[in-house]
């Protein structure tokens, strides 16, 4: 792992708000505020909003009938869910910070990381960012926040959350194959053809990058700009540097990616649905998997609605009672994302305004 740089990574400076790893037009950087209330925004949002409305009408779901399935939810199977998913948050942070001091960004070699608490906080405000923004910003926020609190290069952080983003990918792929397989019969249904394909398609281009990455890393240094060579020399480094030990990474993931699925079946279990164990995990997987799309805030409306299409179509679960639970499973997973993100938002601001105050 290199030394600490002496000159700080390509970022914009943040005045406490998300900063975009681009400018806007004019050469100015954007606080979380100004990026939310942007025409791309508010367009995802719209996107969003069509899809869920088309899913509604295509699967016949009757909103009255969703209240009710909601109200008469039991509490503690929903709380029960809640916690897994907050205990996978926490995992997913110990998880990151096992892979920044794999890759050398640790204090013996100038860089004071935070506890897992501390990392968690970092994780749920980037989540909290990709439910509000559009094309997973959370991820350079997430860099941008560790450079913050530790002084960890911005390219390095960002080199150990592709090989987060890697392993994630191949191990949701390898269980969703094993459990689909499973609970069809060898016989993929053509409702998760497409997600299959999306995995596949992902999974290329992962595998590609990474081998011309290997290869031709020093080729590709050259010819960059010479402001930018470090970046990147950090930001390869960082991700084979982090891959060092992948029998426990994997093994990791596996875990976080079978506690998703308790966390979905005990939503099931909430609304009285019985839904084994396998077809939850592949719902969650599959639903985990559309969120990589891009075109909304952490797939809002794409993953209901594809989640639902395939509960309903292909493991032929009643209507309202599938998109009850997926609705139930979205009050976790995004809205108490957002609505704990705000609090911890406001907080890291007000922190950041006395520190200012402090200084002047």
């Amino acid at each position: 792992m290199t030394e600490p740089p002496s000159t700080p990574d390509a970022m914009p400076p943040v005045d406490g708000g998300l900063a975009e790893a681009v400018p806007d037009a004019e050469g100015r950087p954007q606080t979380l505020g100004q990026k939310f209330f942007r025409w791309e925004t508010l367009l995802s949002f719209a996107i969003a909003l069509v899809i869920l409305v088309l899913a509604i009408r295509g699967l016949r779901i009757d909103p009255a009938a969703i209240v009710a399935n909601i109200r008469e939810a039991n509490l503690w199977w929903f709380l029960a869910g809640t916690a897994v998913w907050i205990a996978v948050i926490f995992a997913r942070a110990a998880r990151w910070r096992w892979l920044l001091l794999t890759a050398g960004i640790d204090k013996e070699h100038g860089y004071d990381i935070p506890g897992v608490v501390g990392i968690t906080e970092i994780v749920w405000l980037a989540w909290f960012v990709n439910c509000v923004v559009p094309a997973k910003l959370g991820d350079a926020y997430r860099c941008w926040l560790l450079k913050q609190e530790s002084g960890a290069p911005f390219s390095s952080s960002l080199g150990t959350i592709v090989t987060e983003r890697l392993v994630d990918l191949v191990t949701l792929c390898l269980l969703m194959v094993t459990t689909g397989l499973y609970l069809f019969h060898g016989e993929l249904p053509s409702e998760a053809t497409m997600t299959f394909q999306l995995a596949v398609v992902l999974l290329g281009i992962g595998g590609i990058g990474l081998g011309a990455l290997w290869f031709a890393r020093e080729r590709i240094e050259a010819r960059l700009p010479h402001r930018l060579q470090g970046q990147f020399g950090r930001l390869s480094e960082a991700i084979f540097a982090s891959m060092r030990k992948p029998l426990p990474l994997l093994l990791m993931s596996i875990g976080l990616w079978v506690a998703e699925g308790v966390r979905f079946w005990c939503m099931a279990q909430a609304l009285h649905a019985h839904l084994p164990f396998p077809a939850a995990l592949f719902i969650s997987l599959m639903g985990s998997l559309l969120t990589a799309l891009p075109f909304t805030p952490a797939g809002l409306g794409v993953v209901e609605a594809g989640t639902g299409a395939v509960m309903v179509g292909v493991m032929k679960l009643n209507n309202d009672v599938s998109f009850s639970i997926i609705l139930l499973d979205r009050v976790a997973t995004y809205w108490l994302v957002v609505a704990v993100g705000i609090v911890l938002y406001v907080k890291r601001f007000g922190r950041s305004a006395t520190r200012a105050v402090a200084s002047a």
